[in-house]
């Protein structure tokens, strides 16, 4: 794909130049704050022509990778650990990109460096949905530093009964090498085959393990609670994390105590009735239970103007008021040469004519 081939260059000079910094271990591997939240896993699928905007745009870590992917003829590697694929004879299929927590942190510390301005999460998932993007996989996660949730004690909840769930089934891992300390330790609940799934677990011991960041600068206590929701209710989380932007923390607490409930035991015979055991309603925060459904499609357009608003009207203005009428007018232009294909089909089922600027220019 030629477009592909021509976006193998590198940004990381222009993000030194711009004083971003790479942590290399990738968002799964950085301190988050206590009481934030974070975005460890990315899937989407694009519009074939919107993917190609978006390669053009946002993509230049890309290299080589054998075969196809989950059906798509065509991938590359990008950002090391992700994966963009399509199919240039069955363009129906669109785009797929695949973005691990560390490919999406390098991914934004790049997009970073070269607008010479932090891109967050939420500004790049409002722009993927601009490409009219469909979320396949999302995952949310919180994490733990003080102590609050333990797995041990999390799975003995469990065991007891003393939890009220959306799954039926939870199980207990760790694992290690021959004659060496244990490498990870945590509880899954759900199958993973499913729309959603969650895990608890040690996220110091993983870092240990990886050995990629010294034992005194992670902290005592590392608890990662981490859902994984794909389908709609990965495009129903996704919705809800644009509409409230980096103050979402209290939607994923809700997500996650929707899932999962751990109970002190009460003289109720129903277990709903029971009341949130101490340390998990401090964790969650004292929100509410939030039931993720199908989403009712906050529209893309609604995304393309949350996004416009949040990363171009500033500088739109300072245009205008530098430069006169006459450059917004030449921006516009621009744009009606650019805009996607599938977006002046839009404006024409509206009885718009896409290109009237440029015949009127």
């Amino acid at each position: 794909m030629p477009i592909l081939k021509e976006n193998r260059k590198t940004v990381n000079s222009q993000a030194a130049v711009a004083g971003v910094t790479n942590p290399r271990g990738g968002i799964t591997g950085v301190l988050t704050p206590q009481n934030r939240w974070l975005v460890d896993w990315l899937a989407f699928t694009l519009p074939y022509d919107e993917g190609e905007l978006f390669v053009q745009s946002w993509l230049s870590e890309l290299s080589p990778r054998r075969g196809g992917f989950r059906g798509y003829t065509h991938s590359m590697n990008v950002y090391e650990t992700g994966v963009i694929a399509w199919s240039p004879k069955d363009q129906r299929m669109g785009y797929h990109v695949d973005l691990p927590g560390s490919a999406l942190d390098l991914l934004l510390n790049a997009a970073s460096g070269v607008r010479q301005r932090e891109v967050s999460t939420v500004g790049f998932l409002a722009r993927i949905m601009t490409y009219e993007a469909k979320l396949t996989r999302l995952d949310v996660a919180l994490d733990d530093f003080s102590g609050q949730v333990q797995v041990d004690q999390c799975w003995a909840a469990w065991r007891s009964g003393r939890v009220t769930s959306r799954w039926r089934s939870a199980r207990l891992y760790q694992g290690c090498e021959i004659g060496k300390p244990l490498n990870n330790h945590g509880v899954s609940f759900g199958s993973g085959r499913g729309e959603s799934y969650l895990r608890i677990y040690d996220k110091r011991l993983e870092r240990l393990s990886v050995g990629e960041v010294p034992v005194d600068q992670l902290p005592a206590h590392w608890v990662r609670c981490e859902l994984e929701l794909r389908g709609t209710r990965a495009q129903a989380m996704g919705l809800l994390l644009l509409e409230n932007g980096r103050d979402a923390r209290e939607d994923v607490a809700s997500a996650i105590y929707g899932y999962l409930d751990f109970k002190d035991r009460g003289s109720s015979d129903r277990r709903e009735r029971w009341p949130t055991v101490y340390w998990w309603a401090e964790f969650v925060g004292g929100v509410g239970k939030l039931h993720l459904g199908t989403a009712r499609g906050e529209s893309s357009d609604q995304a393309r103007i949350e996004w416009l608003q949040e990363a171009v009207a500033g500088t739109l203005a300072w245009a205008e008021g530098a430069y006169g009428s006459e450059i917004v007018d030449h921006l516009l232009r621009v744009g009606d040469k650019k805009m996607a294909a599938s977006l002046k089909a839009k404006l024409r089922e509206g009885g718009v004519h896409p290109d009237s600027r440029l015949n009127s220019a």
